[in-house]
């Protein structure tokens, strides 16, 4: 078994498209699809299927790329530890992100980042709702969320948390503040909220009568008048003091938001430890991640 082969399949299977891998790996897609039959036949199984439309793993293949993404991206990080011994760090730092996380001040953190490592380059992609489709390919992916992390094969670490509470328009609670969990706003895909606190959690099912990608469109559309919505409570000072916002009653206070950082394997890219170090220095010096505008 070849480190190279492994390239080849785990490309295929993340991209699940012989000509994208081709194009990713640089090589001619013929090359490749002879490159998967030999290894196929070298370990007995059958990895993938092979359609007219894309190519789908096996239990087999899933098996296999489980196991073998982090030796290819434990053996990337080794290739990037040694070309930067001795130098300045550099290499493409790339990032997954919320849609809204960090607010403006994202932008900021990055440039100045990058004022301190010039031979670092970065690529940010953005995700709407809770949680990410994937998270291969990426040096680091930003989460936020309540109550715990899906299961996976990444490690978490945890950054910060900040209260939330429940709020709706002013204008459709002047006389009665009661919470009707059947006609909420929330994140895209987002079914549950979690009252209490950990590990002392409550996951409640919640109705979404619209359902949105980013924190940001919550707080516009609550304002609105759509309905009541999840919302960071240091996001929503200035609409509780021009009374465009009420805060609701719940029989319990809701659980904090979290932010943490998801990663694969032990080891990680020196580029991605100096801009972990980097944020998180940033962090402590504002009182909130989330604020709108800032």
């Amino acid at each position: 078994m070849k480190l190279d082969d492994i390239e080849i399949f785990v490309a295929t299977a993340q991209t699940q498209s012989l000509t994208l891998a081709a194009q990713k790996l640089d090589m001619p897609k013929s090359t490749l699809s002879r490159r998967l039959a030999l290894f196929e036949k070298e370990l007995g199984v059958i990895l993938l299927n092979r359609t007219t439309r894309k190519v789908l793993l096996t239990a087999d293949g899933n098996e296999l790329l489980i196991r073998a993404r982090g030796l290819i991206h434990q053996f990337t990080v080794l290739q990037d530890d040694f070309a930067n011994k001795g130098n300045l760090v550099s290499g493409t730092l790339t990032l997954q992100i919320p849609m809204d996380f960090y607010g403006d001040r994202l932008t900021i953190v990055l440039s100045e980042f990058l004022k301190k490592h010039v031979n670092i380059k970065v690529q940010v992609k953005q995700y709407s709702g809770n949680y990410p489709t994937t998270l291969d390919g990426f040096d680091l992916t930003f989460v936020q969320h309540s109550g715990l992390l899906p299961d996976s094969n990444f490690i978490a670490r945890g950054l910060m948390s900040v209260s939330q509470s429940v709020y709706g328009a002013a204008m459709n609670y002047r006389k009665n503040r009661e919470l009707d969990l059947s006609k909420c706003i929330t994140l895209y895909n987002e079914t549950h909220w979690y009252f209490g606190h950990a590990p002392h959690t409550r996951k409640v099912a919640v109705g979404a009568k619209m359902q949105l990608p980013s924190h940001n469109m919550l707080v516009d559309a609550c304002i609105a008048g759509m309905g009541p919505a999840k919302l960071i409570d240091n996001q929503v000072e200035p609409y509780l003091r021009s009374g465009m916002l009420v805060k609701l009653r719940t029989p319990e206070p809701l659980e904090a938001l979290t932010y943490s950082i998801l990663y694969q394997g032990q080891y990680l890219p020196k580029r991605a430890e100096l801009f972990i170090d980097y944020f998180q220095s940033e962090i402590g010096k504002v009182s909130s991640v989330a604020l709108r505008g800032k």
